[in-house]
């Protein structure tokens, strides 16, 4: 994640190695989980999750390869129009600073998380949509991160098995290749957060308290992640 974490040399093939140069990666609270839907879903009524502003056009949006993942990266014309998360399980308003995405080689990985041990018929879904949002009383993403409750990030997974399109994928999909370099980012056409399936979508909610998927591993994140499994197909799983 871009500014966020420590810029050592690491890969996601070997995390079980993470913990040698990485300490916090051997925490009691590491994610990504298996989320088994008996132990920690909640009642929707118990999440009463609201966006706010996910409607308002941003002023700007561009993608960037950090070289591990593609990020979508947003500007708004003012401070009062970012949009930002409430919940019955938060105590706080969390605001948007980012998404990024997981995907994997073929359609039958990629995800960090999985669900009651499998995805469908394999073991993880092709894709998973992470919106990273930081708690509006630490003032500041960077700030956020030193506080066991400063973080929320909210997933979304897809599946090549359901049939149709993301629409908010397909926004952008034609502009991936164009970021092949590692740091190349390029603008991209505006269009409202909203379109991610996911937002104000009445979904089956799962959470659980955990850390970063990756490096410095920081056990400072509220996850949300949907039960509900979203369309999606393989020009579209951003490889």
């Amino acid at each position: 994640m871009d500014n966020m974490h420590n810029e050592e040399e690491w890969s996601f093939n070997n995390p079980e190695e993470w913990k040698n140069d990485f300490p916090k990666c051997n925490g009691s609270k590491q994610s990504p989980i298996d989320i088994s839907s008996n132990l920690i879903q909640k009642k929707k009524s118990d999440f009463q999750l609201k966006w706010n502003n996910y409607d308002v056009l941003p002023k700007s949006m561009s993608i960037k390869n950090s070289g591990r993942t593609i990020q979508l990266n947003v500007k708004w014309y003012d401070n009062s129009s970012r949009p930002y998360v409430t919940s019955k399980i938060l105590n706080d308003d969390y605001i948007f600073y980012h998404l990024h995405f997981r995907w994997g080689a073929n359609d039958k990985e990629g995800s960090d998380h999985t669900l009651n041990g499998k995805s469908l018929s394999y073991s993880r879904y092709p894709l998973e949509v992470q919106m990273v949002h930081y708690k509006k009383q630490y003032k500041t993403m960077e700030n956020s991160m030193n506080y066991p409750d400063g973080m929320m990030l909210l997933s979304s997974f897809y599946s090549t098995d359901i049939v149709g399109e993301s629409i908010a994928l397909e926004n952008f999909r034609s502009d991936i290749s164009k970021i092949k370099k590692v740091n190349d980012s390029k603008e991209i056409k505006v269009f409202p957060l909203s379109l991610f399936d996911v937002i104000k979508k009445e979904n089956s909610w799962a959470t659980y308290n955990g850390s970063f998927t990756e490096p410095d591993c920081a056990e400072v994140v509220t996850w949300i992640l949907s039960l509900d499994i979203y369309s999606t197909t393989s020009k579209q799983d951003t490889k």
